[in-house]
């Protein structure tokens, strides 16, 4: 009975929450989604922790704005296509953000979240195993059908489509790839780091190198199995960030941008013999990958269009939520259930202002992560490794919402999203922190 305050405290805590949503990833949205809401709002009774500052009280008035400027933007009744946007894709995330990052996050709640994550990719990979090679398609569900507690769903909402696991659509699976990749390669060399020749391996540390080695592999296979050449892309780009920050190469990182954009720019043009060169150096699969690209950026055009066209009717407050596919079905006889671009999406559905202030409430958040993270002293330290790790994964997956809207289709991708984006910014926000970390 001694230890029954420190089992309660443990079971009533934020990473416990967090831990278990995490591991019922794949199985249950509907118990990963409560289980995460559970720790957000475990940070509000811990008041010794939460202090409420000049910026904390204008990031809560942007919510409060944001979140009925996107309520009063709603249409009735919503014509809910497969792949459209709804108003709970929106509004439920931002105070869900705001209360999770209350509370600072420690290196060991970081860390756990982190090898929680890695944990689901067997449980997509044998998704992926079952959808590829052992004909698994449809929905499996136990304990009720219209909220399960157990829910997986296999196979594409449309046969012919490449790998999804569980994701409906390869191009959301892609983004959840990218998201355990972007984990997997921080936490390996955030652990390979301090190693050295006379560095004693032991079997906890072999363990910890291992799993996220593994992890990185597995999800590098579900990448390519997901046909996704966005993500393939998006990937390559992450570790290139990654790397450059965590040696201070940025240099190195606007250089190869620059020369990787023009020689991407000649490959797909017309420039005579230069272009006959340049494809000459470039690997025919990277150059397959780039006319993939380009492709799917032609086929999305219409999407595009169509998005420019109904800011330009209503720039002020848009369409309302929930219309974009009808107006879009009206004006070019296509079924268009996003417009595939986060900035037209939000033009499109709320007006500009108030699409305006929402990627400026996230440029904010982003900024003064990368701020913080920058002035820091110890930059060795596994709490700054992780937590500048999540920033680029965050700034990835941002993105790709440039190509699709692959967050704002699940609501498990969106979560962990905002978790990523959390966990930094409960360290920057705090007042007089300490930059030694």
């Amino acid at each position: 009975m001694k230890n029954f305050p420190t089992i309660v405290s443990w079971l009533y805590s934020r990473q416990t929450f967090l831990i278990a949503g995490t591991l019922l990833f794949s199985v249950s949205p509907l118990l990963c989604g409560l289980l995460y809401f559970g720790a957000a709002l475990v940070s509000i009774f811990n008041w010794k922790q939460v202090i409420f500052t000049r910026e904390r009280i204008v990031l809560t008035v942007c919510i409060v704005v944001l979140s009925i400027g996107l309520a009063f933007r709603k249409v009735e009744p919503e014509r809910i296509l497969p792949g459209s946007i709804s108003l709970s894709d929106y509004i439920p995330f931002l105070p869900f953000f705001f209360l999770i990052s209350l509370e600072p996050f420690s290196e060991s709640e970081i860390t756990n979240f982190f090898y929680a994550l890695i944990l689901t990719i067997p449980q997509q990979f044998l998704l992926a195993v079952g959808e590829n090679y052992l004909g698994w398609y449809g929905r499996f569900y136990f304990l009720g059908e219209q909220f399960p507690l157990i829910d997986v769903c296999v196979g594409p909402i449309a046969r012919g489509l490449k790998t999804s696991a569980s994701f409906f659509n390869p191009n959301i699976f892609s983004v959840y790839c990218i998201f355990c990749a972007g984990i997997c390669l921080n936490l390996l060399i955030a652990e390979l780091k301090p190693f050295t020749l006379n560095y004693t391996i032991n079997l906890k540390l072999g363990i910890r190198i291992l799993v996220p080695f593994f992890g990185l592999a597995l999800c590098t296979t579900l990448i390519i199995w997901s046909g996704s050449d966005a993500g393939l892309m998006i990937f390559l780009l992450s570790t290139i960030i990654w790397l450059s920050w965590m040696t201070d190469k940025w240099l190195y990182l606007i250089t190869i941008g620059a020369v990787g954009t023009l020689i991407a720019f000649i490959s797909l043009n017309s420039f005579g013999w230069l272009t006959q060169f340049v494809t000459f150096l470039i690997p025919q699969r990277l150059l397959t990958l780039l006319n993939s690209v380009l492709a799917s950026w032609n086929d999305r055009k219409p999407f595009y269009k169509c998005a420019v066209q109904l800011i330009q009717k209503k720039p002020l407050f848009g369409w309302g939520i929930g219309k974009f596919s009808q107006e879009c079905a009206n004006r070019t006889g296509m079924e268009m259930a996003h417009a595939h671009n986060i900035v037209l999406q939000l033009g499109a559905d709320t007006g500009l202002p108030l699409a305006i202030l929402f990627l400026s409430f996230l440029g904010y958040i982003l900024f003064s992560c990368i701020h913080f993270l920058r002035t820091v002293r110890t930059k060795k330290s596994m709490t700054y490794q992780l937590s500048a790790g999540l920033i680029i994964v965050s700034i990835s997956i941002m993105l790709m919402q440039a190509f699709d809207l692959g967050l704002l289709m699940s609501y498990r991708l969106n979560f962990l999203f905002w978790i990523c984006l959390a966990i930094p910014y409960s360290l920057a926000s705090q007042p007089k922190v300490s930059k030694a970390l």
